[in-house]
């Protein structure tokens, strides 16, 4: 259930989950819920996709229902500075399908790094 209320910075500046499980599921939450409808490590990378998303929108998306916009292929366009390789993650983290998503979380994180490291290379 990774949403961006499920997320907080702790003082280090590092990102904590806060919730987890399927307590409290509202329909704002139901966006973030993959196009499958199932609950398992691939929804949350979806989640996690649909979160990256949202913060690069910076919080423009409202309450846009992102679920079907993925399921169509029909994503908001990303703001014209996300650069293409991030634009590539996230798409992958969203897509339709589960077997087209990173395999796990942790594959998810070590895309985000490499990213990272290319960028302050």
């Amino acid at each position: 259930n990774i949403t961006p209320e499920n997320i907080i910075i702790d003082t280090n500046g590092r990102a904590q989950l806060v919730e987890f499980g399927l307590g409290g599921l509202t329909d704002e939450k139901l966006s973030y819920v993959t196009p499958e409808g199932s609950f398992t490590p691939k929804s949350d990378i979806f989640g996690m996709g649909v979160t990256m998303y949202e913060v690069l929108c910076d919080g423009k998306l409202g309450r846009l229902d992102i679920q079907p916009l993925a399921t169509q292929g029909r994503m908001p366009p990303l703001p014209d500075d996300v650069p293409d390789e991030l634009r590539k993650i996230i798409a992958r983290a969203v897509d339709e399908l589960p077997g087209n998503r990173y395999a796990t979380a942790l594959d998810l994180a070590l895309a985000l790094e490499n990213f990272l490291a290319a960028k302050k290379a």
